[in-house]
């Protein structure tokens, strides 16, 4: 079977919009959650991510495995890429901010959401 080059591309950019189809864009100063159960935390979390960042994919997976909602900000909005920076001193993504601290890099934000999953 002869595939073009554009129907391959095609193919990638569907497959793509499929794994990412929970991701969530918005209107550039709402905030939104991950579409999971809604959870009571102990803590205040908020993740600042990037829509197309693997990482942040990588992180939000975990998060909606575990079935929790944390409030998201796309840090490509210009507020949000401002608080970022004022929370953490960064513009690194994914951040989560954890009762106003910022805690960056994927797989130490999995290792505690796991460490505190009773709790979040």
């Amino acid at each position: 079977m002869k595939f073009t080059l554009c129907t391959l591309l095609a193919l990638f950019l569907a497959s793509f919009s499929i794994c990412n189809a929970k991701a969530t864009h918005t209107h550039k100063n709402e905030v939104t959650a991950n579409k999971t159960t809604q959870n009571h935390s102990k803590y205040q979390l908020t993740l600042y991510y990037k829509a197309h960042c693997p990482y942040c994919v990588k992180v939000n997976r975990y998060l909606r495995a575990l079935g929790r909602e944390v409030p998201l900000k796309n840090a490509r909005v210009p507020s949000y890429e401002k608080e970022l920076i004022k929370i953490g001193g960064k513009r690194q993504v994914p951040c989560l901010v954890i009762d106003g601290k910022a805690l960056y890099e994927s797989d130490a934000i999995i290792d505690w959401l796991k460490a505190h999953r009773n709790e979040i």
